[in-house]
């Protein structure tokens, strides 16, 4: 079952990723791909920060930071176990940024860095947790200690 819903939240970022217009599909629900078999694989070096006083620039960017964030939840929620995700999300932000390449998108080695800066969030908020229940833990026990 989890392992269903890391497959289903893959196969949407696949439909976001490979879509010839993800404005359109979010907002008439249209579906369109155009498959363009010799990309211009320089591209994928480009970088777009210029665009950065852009507000659907902005967006787009906090829509890879939130869905590969919340990508790393599920799929440690599935699995319990950091490499995975860490190998699944990485290989899914270079897959589908060198895969927009194929479609008519433009996939660039900068947005595997938003990606990735989500699944860093999870990490941090993870490690975070872990640190302060091993505080709660450590402290409880002190004054348990004391009391006998």
């Amino acid at each position: 079952m989890k392992g269903s819903l890391v497959s289903f939240a893959i196969l949407l970022l696949c439909l976001f990723t490979f879509t010839e217009s993800l404005s359109l599909l979010l907002s008439q629900q249209k579906v369109s791909f155009h498959y363009q078999p010799h990309p211009a694989f320089s591209s994928f070096f480009h970088n777009d920060l210029m665009n950065l006083q852009d507000l659907t620039y902005r967006r787009q960017k906090l829509g890879h930071f939130s869905y590969f964030f919340f990508l790393a939840i599920l799929i440690y929620w599935a699995w319990r176990r950091h490499s995975f995700v860490f190998i699944i999300t990485l290989g899914a932000a270079f897959l589908t940024e060198v895969g927009q390449l194929f479609f008519s998108r433009s996939g660039r080695l900068l947005d595997v860095g938003y990606d990735m800066a989500g699944v860093c969030l999870f990490y941090v908020l993870y490690g975070c947790y872990r640190g302060g229940s091993w505080l709660y833990t450590k402290l409880n026990d002190e004054v348990s200690v004391n009391r006998q």
